[in-house]
């Protein structure tokens, strides 16, 4: 069992010995930084060097590992990136140091997880290394926003958009696509959000692993499969089909099902009329995506952790392909409504932590505090992830079919709240992509810590009532007995 920061008696003296110096040496970086930005960033780092300790002082049974994660994460990003100006005398650093993000992060979201809640089954290993991920990519935005924030604060450029040169790795990749400034600059930044999504993504495959061959007992099937043969298959099919169609009816309604099949008949209309085969094509990888809770479910047998999923979840990515795809893109919303695409990233915060919501009470069943906490934490990051995952896929899909998703028609308007606030960048047009994905991301991790936040009311309030159900019941035995 791993060494918790509540005892510090029990943690490694080599352990301890990093943090210390690795502290000393941000308290230094600090000082060395060229500009002030960066020297916030270095203090931001060595503050958070201090957050797991300061967390076990409230009874939250961490690892140190959990400590030495941040330390380091702090010491190679911050410290040596801004710190020492690596990021500005040497561009090419920050390549590794975006899958070391990835790969640092899964750990990051492991140790919080089994904090929460120690995995006993099955299905809770599986959920372990899903919570591991999300929380994993769920960090990309926190970064993103911190380092937006104390740029327009400062008044300064984003600190980690360079002008990448022509032999930039990945112009290799999309040939002459990237050969405008603003999309230069948008190379720099979506490179890495996608580094840490592959990161995460890899460190998430080796975590499942080694949970596998530690815990080999967990994962022995307790019943041995029969040999199917080819006349079983119909049989078998039918069993399947008639097992999902109850699921459906228990988990969904009448009205669920409208919107389904509504919105799967408009966008294949939409498919074979559209003019623009690059957006028919990605309009169509859409479509498949409404069926995807459908198709997990077929494809894996009933023990799986894809066939628990609530269908209730594919009602929410039906609403999203809906709003974005079909009356953004094919209809054309986007082009004369603004602030739909405000009103799309706002509400997506919600939807993305319901989605989540579902899902951790499909693969676990909350017995206290703290895996209570934990699916809100679920929720939380699985709705953040979504963030990096949905602008890694929009830099990929306008470099594959030729789109424009990324920066879609904005306006550096001085009306537009971003420039309220901040009061930087108007009539830059070189950054406005750049503008356009940020404002995204703190709309919608806005409202998904909005969302967090509810969660962890909800269930006190409804075991409140339950509680004062309980006492009601009870008085009214009593009175009846006396």
């Amino acid at each position: 069992m791993n060494k918790t920061i509540t005892r510090k008696k029990d943690v490694p003296v080599w352990e301890i010995c990093l943090w210390w110096i690795i502290r000393v040496f941000l308290a230094v970086a600090i000082f060395l930084a060229p500009t002030t930005p960066k020297k916030l960033m270095v203090a931001a780092a060595f503050i958070m060097t201090f957050a797991v300790s300061v967390l076990g002082k409230l009874a939250l049974d961490f690892s140190s590992h959990l400590q030495t994660c941040i330390c380091l994460t702090a010491a190679l990003g911050s410290g040596i990136g801004f710190g020492l100006d690596v990021f500005q005398t040497f561009p090419e650093y920050d390549v590794p140091l975006s899958l070391f993000g990835g790969l640092v992060g899964v750990a990051i979201g492991y140790y919080i997880s089994i904090a929460l809640r120690k995995p006993v089954i099955n299905k809770d290993f599986n959920f372990t290394a899903f919570v591991s991920f999300c929380i994993s990519c769920a960090l990309i935005v926190p970064k993103e926003i911190a380092q937006f924030f104390i740029d327009y604060f400062t008044g300064r450029n984003l600190l980690h958009c360079e002008m990448p040169e022509d032999d930039h790795w990945l112009f290799s990749l999309i040939g002459t696509a990237g050969s405008m400034p603003e999309q230069r600059f948008l190379i720099d930044f979506s490179e890495d959000i996608t580094l840490g999504v592959v990161g995460s993504f890899i460190a998430t495959a080796v975590l499942y692993v080694y949970l596998r061959l530690k815990n080999k007992a967990v994962f022995v099937r307790e019943r041995s499969f029969k040999k199917i043969s080819f006349k079983d298959i119909p049989s078998r099919f039918k069993e399947k089909a008639l097992y999902e169609t109850a699921k459906v009816k228990s988990q969904t309604n009448i009205w669920d099902m409208l919107l389904w099949w509504s919105v799967r008949i408009v966008m294949f209309y939409a498919f074979i009329t559209m003019e623009n085969r690059a957006e028919a094509t990605l309009l169509g990888v859409i479509f498949i995506g409404t069926f995807a809770i459908s198709i997990l479910h077929f494809v894996f047998p009933k023990e799986s952790m894809f066939c628990k999923i609530n269908y209730r979840v594919q009602t929410l990515i039906t609403i999203i392909a809906f709003l974005g795809s079909y009356c953004g893109n094919y209809v054309g919303v986007y082009a004369y409504a603004s602030r739909f695409d405000t009103l799309l990233h706002f509400t997506s915060g919600f939807i993305g932590a319901a989605a989540g919501y579902y899902i951790a009470l499909t693969l676990v069943e909350a017995r206290s505090k703290k895996e209570n906490f934990l699916i809100g934490v679920f929720a939380l990051s699985f709705s953040l992830a979504i963030i990096p995952i949905h602008e890694m896929t929009e830099f990929i899909g306008d470099y594959i079919w030729g789109t424009a998703n990324q920066g879609f028609l904005w306006e550096p308007r001085p009306d537009v709240i971003i420039y309220k606030l901040f009061g930087y960048g108007v009539g830059n047009e070189v950054l406005i992509r750049i503008y356009d994905t940020m404002y995204d991301m703190c709309l919608a991790s806005s409202t998904s810590l909005l969302s967090f936040i509810i969660l962890l009311v909800f269930p006190k309030v409804k075991n409140k009532a339950k509680s004062v159900q309980s006492n009601k019941t009870v008085t009214e035995k009593e009175t009846v007995t006396c």
